[in-house]
């Protein structure tokens, strides 16, 4: 019968089968009018090109409407004029719609979606060797590495619908480290920077409920209460990073002006003296100046110095410091006399015998009614220091500021500098006046 049928089909060839199409039968009926090809069995089928898809692929420049039995999805597959198709008979079903949660961070959570095909098994492949029958799987804390096509094959009663694919993107974690251009002092600015990130968006925060967008924002009018640790963070690609701190540190102002210093008013020179002063908030040393010729020998940048005097007179002061700055001076004025002098504050009476030995009230000026004692300088003293000496007219000039003091000879009222002169012998007091310098070196 075979050959029969195959002796029917190349008469038919010959005979009009550009003209009527092909029949293919047993009984001899001409094909349908409309078909080209006819084919009719109750016992057998029809046998498309079987192949693999690597076989089906390999076909060269295959012709619109070609059609394979493809061996790998049990599918018929036909070209289009660009891919191919496949109809897979129980494959009747719809292709579920596919898609993922991306852009995703990494470190974060990759989630991957599929709408469902009732009585579906499900098989999802992609980068990194990822394999997964969830109908929805998810990769926790993805890398970049897992950015890539991920493809799912759904299977229904044996029949493997064709693959479809979804595309991940994975975007890596910026970072950023933030700094500070350091300590000012109040008033100054401070300038906050972050590196850089581009496309970045950045976030600073802040004591005092500080924040700012810049990337490199300044702090202005600084106080204390700026001081602190600001935070920055970045997001790029809608990918935060971790928080990159640093701390800001605002000086202390400048000090305030220290209290009033503790020490001698008066001294006499080449000699040391101490000098205290209480301790300012914020200070962290402290300058003493001295009057000219005089130094600080010990204790300079602290609340305590001692000052070697020289002959001048003047003022001892003192500041407190801090990076910030000096505070004003506090001061206090000191008197210097010559090495063993020093101003009397006992109404005490220094004057000049002619000798020795010789003393009595008749010697030296003094106020009225004075009742305190009566110190002869000597002679002896006197010529020691080149001086000379007239009896009963001569004593020691007071208040010498420096060098030596001097030995006047006169007359009764001659003795004394107009504004400490008084009257000898118990004579009326001269108003103003006051006691005579102490002169132990002429001792």
């Amino acid at each position: 019968m075979k050959k029969t049928i195959f002796f029917a089909v190349l008469q038919l060839s010959f005979s009009g089968i550009f003209a009527q199409g092909v029949g293919i039968n047993s009984t001899g009926n001409p094909p349908a009018p409309s078909a080209i090809l006819d084919v009719s069995s109750t016992s057998q089928g029809m046998l498309p090109p079987r192949m693999s898809t690597a076989q089906r692929n390999a076909i060269f420049n295959p012709i619109n409407g070609l059609m394979v039995f493809n061996t790998d999805t049990n599918c018929l597959n036909i070209w289009n004029g660009s891919s191919w198709k496949q109809s897979c008979y129980d494959c009747d079903f719809a292709s579920p719609i596919i898609g993922n949660n991306g852009p995703v961070c990494a470190g974060g959570t990759l989630n991957l979606t599929s709408t469902e095909v009732p009585g579906a098994t499900y098989s999802w492949i992609g980068p990194n060797n990822f394999t997964s029958s969830d109908q929805n799987p998810s990769i926790q804390e993805v890398t970049t590495g897992a950015g890539g096509v991920y493809t799912l094959l759904v299977t229904v009663n044996g029949c493997t619908a064709s693959a479809i694919t979804t595309f991940v993107t994975v975007n890596s974690i910026p970072v950023v480290v933030a700094e500070n251009s350091g300590a000012e002092c109040p008033g100054e600015s401070i300038s906050l920077t972050a590196s850089n990130q581009p496309g970045g968006i950045y976030s600073w925060t802040g004591p005092n409920g500080y924040f700012s967008s810049s990337q490199n924002p300044v702090l202005t009018n600084v106080d204390a209460s700026m001081m602190g640790n600001y935070l920055v963070t970045v997001t790029v690609n809608g990918c935060p990073s971790s928080p990159s701190s640093t701390a800001v540190t605002v000086n202390p102002a400048i000090p305030s002006v220290p209290g009033a210093i503790s020490g001698v008013t008066s001294t006499n020179s080449s000699n040391t003296e101490s000098y205290t002063v209480g301790a300012v908030s914020g200070a962290t040393s402290y300058t003493w100046t001295t009057p000219s010729g005089s130094s600080v020998t010990t204790g300079q940048g602290s609340t305590s110095a001692e000052v070697t005097f020289g002959s001048s007179s003047g003022n001892v002061c003192v500041t407190a410091n801090n990076s910030c700055g000096a505070s004003s001076a506090s001061c206090t004025a000191i008197s210097v006399m010559p090495q063993g002098c020093n101003r009397a504050n006992d109404n005490t009476v220094w004057c000049i015998a002619w000798t020795e030995t010789q003393s009595g009230n008749d010697l030296c000026g003094r106020p009225a009614g004075y009742s305190g004692t009566y110190y002869p300088i000597t002679a002896a003293g006197a010529a020691a220091h080149n001086k000379g000496v007239n009896l009963n007219y001569d004593c020691a000039t007071n208040y010498v500021m420096s060098g030596n003091p001097t030995l006047i000879a006169g007359s009764t009222m001659s003795c004394w500098n107009n504004v400490d002169r008084w009257n000898r012998n118990a004579q009326v007091a001269c108003s103003g006046c006051y006691p005579v310098v102490r002169c132990t070196n002429l001792e």
